[in-house]
């Protein structure tokens, strides 16, 4: 069974440990800076976040490779990385 859009957002938003992401009536808004952790884009099964090219960005000069590639630990599940995100 598929997940539903909305719930595959609000899932991926809750994995950014800086939480940079915010879910609206409009969307997805961002905002903050990013650690280049890349569990946004790991886990997001519908592949609808990517990083484009940006010049000033080391790790972004070329964007990604290839964008329809992504890695699961298999021994990691998203609410390990979420429980981690929210410790203090």
């Amino acid at each position: 069974m598929a997940a539903k859009p909305a719930l595959v957002m609000v899932l991926s938003v809750s994995l950014c440990p800086r939480g940079n992401y915010d879910m609206t009536s409009r969307g997805v808004r961002t905002e903050g800076d990013c650690e280049f952790c890349f569990a946004c884009i790991q886990n997001c099964p519908q592949k609808a976040i990517r990083f484009n090219p940006a010049s000033g960005q080391p790790f972004l000069a070329n964007g990604e490779k290839n964008p329809n590639a992504r890695f699961r630990n298999e021994h990691i599940s998203l609410m390990d990385i979420k429980r981690a995100n929210n410790q203090k």
